[in-house]
Order: structure tokens, then sequence, then C-alpha cells
């Protein structure tokens, strides 16, 4: 070949390069474009959108290894969420994930109701690793394992999903068996099994981080059981959850490695230990709170957990751990009843667990609480018992942010909602903050309508 040859090619090379474009990912559309969603995934190439109208779907639906998105046309509103299903109707799982889909097949924004099969009544995902968002799992049922989700073998990543009434032998909304699962802002409620009503792991790892627990029912492991696992829980809730048939109102725990950092722990129960039942495993609880969970809450068999810096009722031995009352703004929250999603487990300005914690046990670049505020805010006319540079974290799942001055509601700004609770309870003694106390004296009376109409209309 001539030796002008070479760079006359590699000219033409570059100008097709120009010219011929890129593959462009496109949108299809259900039911506009295609009828049913299986016949859009059908349809897709890699990078494509499946976008689903709102409206109720009754199939059952294959990723097929796919790296595209199926999503509702507006996953971050929850009306959008709740409108937008996919129903199996019992005729098996909702959703498979079995030809090696990876973190890039991602599933948003959908209601995934009726499934019924062996396991992953919701998904059932083998030897893959999806991304589930802000979807929603209600009513699903497996014979086997996971209600909701069964992940074997892979490492699905779930954020800000709902798993709701889910049924299952083990795991009633989430199991999973070697694999390796994160999950972030997931609300775990009214999930039922034989073992781990919400969680069941085996042989796994999980990352729980900002997750709530409540109201799930199990034989063991009333929230979750884990087995062989090893596996962190980060500024997680658990209340109500219970075990009434054998123990581990919370968490059973066998054969681990778990860490629980910076957890709030309250009105779970079982006929033994109500909080936690930890057999031949290390335990590690650092900056967590837990209360009212039965008379006998903790079993250890086999192991020395250590326990810092935490507040246990009945106390519990450790450096910087408190048995005093974390006085929580309203445990049962309005309904009085434990496990239901108005439980306020917040601590309050008076509580010990305020700048009590340890800095140092945090994962890095974990900076926000249970709600989404900020961690490490200092409450200038609190002590600081906890240990680290300034400001301390707090104990629990939840940091107590500057005071808002005539936020009597606790959402964070000072409008009519406000005014109409102070109305309501004034002349009464409350908690202080909290029920119209704008500053904290423990009473609702003038000088806290002084602040709130000082305050209104701002927001903190």
């Amino acid at each position: 070949m001539p030796r002008t040859a070479v760079p006359i090619i590699a000219r033409f090379i570059v100008v097709l390069a120009f010219v011929v474009p890129a593959a462009q990912a496109d949108t299809i559309n259900v039911p506009a474009d295609y009828p049913t969603i299986q016949a859009a995934i059908n349809a897709a190439n890699t990078g494509d959108e499946v976008v689903v109208a709102s409206g109720t779907y009754n199939e059952t639906i294959n990723m097929m290894g796919k790296a595209i998105t199926l999503r509702s046309t507006d996953p971050e509103d929850p009306a959008v969420v709740a409108a937008t299903i996919i129903d199996a109707q019992q005729a098996g799982s909702v959703i498979t994930c079995n030809s090696g889909e990876g973190l890039d097949t991602v599933i948003s924004g959908l209601t995934v109701t009726g499934g019924f099969a062996e396991d992953g009544a919701g998904v059932k995902a083998f030897v893959t690793s999806p991304t589930l968002s802000r979807c929603v799992f209600v009513d699903n049922e497996a014979n086997g394992d996971g209600g909701g989700l069964f992940s074997v073998v892979g490492a699905p990543v779930v954020s800000s999903c709902r798993f709701e009434r889910n049924v299952a032998n083990r795991g009633g909304a989430l199991s999973g068996v070697a694999s390796s699962i994160t999950v972030t802002g997931a609300v775990f409620l009214g999930n039922l099994s034989g073992g781990g009503g919400a969680v069941y792991l085996q042989e796994s790892n999980g990352l729980f981080h900002r997750c709530r627990f409540l109201g799930n029912t199990a034989e063991v492991g009333g929230g979750v059981a884990l087995w062989v696992d090893t596996s962190q829980f980060v500024s997680c809730e658990w209340s109500g959850n219970t075990a009434p048939k054998y123990y581990g109102g919370a968490c059973f725990i066998d054969e681990s490695s778990t860490e629980f950092i910076n957890n709030t722990f309250a009105n779970n129960s079982s006929p033994e230990w109500g909080w936690i039942a930890s057999f031949h495993s290390t335990l590690s609880i650092a900056n967590s709170i837990a209360w009212d969970n039965g008379p006998f809450p903790f079993l250890v068999f086999s192991g020395d957990p250590v326990v810092e810096y935490s507040c246990i009722e009945g106390s519990f031995p450790g450096v910087g751990n408190t048995p005093f009352d974390p006085s929580f703004a309203d445990a049962r929250g309005l309904d009085g009843l434990a496990g239901t999603e108005d439980d306020d487990l917040r601590p309050i300005f008076t509580s010990p667990a305020i700048d009590a914690g340890d800095n140092t046990a945090l994962p890095s670049g974990v900076g926000t609480d249970l709600g989404g505020f900020a961690r490490f805010v200092d409450q200038p006319l609190r002590v600081d018992t906890g240990v680290g540079p300034g400001p301390i974290v707090d104990m629990g799942a939840y940091e107590l942010q500057q005071i808002c001055y005539g936020d009597a509601d606790a959402d964070r700004d000072v409008d009519l909602d406000d005014l109409q609770l102070f109305l309501f309870n004034f002349g009464s003694a409350v908690l202080p903050y909290t029920n119209g106390d704008a500053d904290g004296d423990g009473d609702v009376d003038l000088d806290d309508l002084q602040l709130l109409l000082f305050y209104f209309g701002s927001s903190c």
C-alpha cells in the first residue's frame, strides 16, 4: 500500500464520524405507540425510554436484559405513580429480570401489584442488578422468598420505593440470597412473612440508608431477619414491628455481622426480645435510640455487642450511653397506633439524644437524616455530650434542626396551619417546641402568639 494511503483513509473515517449520526434514544409511549408494556419493551433498543400513561395494565412483563428505562409519565408525582399500575392478577411475577440486566435497566414510578409466584412476586431478579426507583410494591404474594422483590446473585439498587402489604414465607417485602442490595429512602409498611416481615437476607450484603420499617410482622424478625449476612443500617426508623410467635420484634440476626448507626427503635414487640435477638453474630450499635420495646428487649446469645453513644431503655454498658427517656415528639402519632406513618420519633429540644452522638461513627458522605434534613446541626443552648469536632451529631434517625420559631407543625414554615394549631392548644401545657409552643417554655400562651405573628410567612 502506498505510504500516502493511510492518512487519506484516516481523514475519510473522520469525515464519516461527522456525517453518520449516532443512534438516538427513542421514547416509546404506552398505549399510544404500543398497546401493552411488553410490546413496547420488545420494540425498545438500548437507551430507549418506555413511558407508560396512567392506567391499569393487566400483564406480566420481562425486561429481556435491555438497558432501557421503564417509567410512568412523572415518577416524582406520587399521584401519577399510584395511577400507573401493572397488575399481574395473580398470574406470576409482575416483572422478571433474568437476562443479565444491569443498573442501566431502570424501572421507575410504577405501582406493582397482583403478583403471585413461588419467589419474587413483584420483581424477580435472577443474576441481575436492575435499578428500582420511586415504585410502589403492594399486595404481592410469594410462596417462598420476596413478596415485593427477590434477588438471587445480584446487586439491585432500590431508591425511594414503598413496600406495603406484601406477603412471603421469607422477606415479606424483600428477600436477597447471595446478593448485594442497596436500599435508600424506602418505606416498609405492614408486610408479612414467616421470617423477616419486611426483609430477609441470606449470605448477602445489605446497605439500608434512611428507611422506615413500620408495622411489619413475622414469626421471627418482625422487621428483618438476617442469616450469614453482612449489613449496615444507617438513619433508619423501626416502629411497631412485631414477632408475635417467637422473637426479635424488630430484628433477628444469626451468624451475621450487622451495624446499626443512628437508628431509632420504638414500640417493637415479641413475647421475648422485642428489639433485637442476636445469635452467634457480631453486632455494633452506635448513635441509636431503643425505647418501649417490651420488658425483655434485647438478647445476645454468643457474641459481645458493642453499643456506644446510644439511648437505651434500662441502660446498657458502653461509652456514651444514656438510660434517660429520649422524649420523642409523638411516638404513636395522632392515631395512637405504633407502626403507622404518623409516628413522630423525632427528639424534642429537651431530649438527651441532642448533640450526644459520635461523629466518627457515621459513614463518610452521610450528610442527611431520615427526614432528608442536615446532619451535624448544633443546638447552642445544649451542652455537647457526644464526641468529635463540633457540631455533634444527635442520636437516632432524626437530627433536631435549628429551632424554627412559630412553626407549630414542624413543616419548617410559619403559616395558617401553625396558627390553627396554636389556637387549638391555647392555654394547654405541651412538650417544648411542639403543638404551638413557639418559645419552648412548655405552655401555649400569648408569648407564643407574639412569636408566631412576628415570623408569620417565613420559612426555616
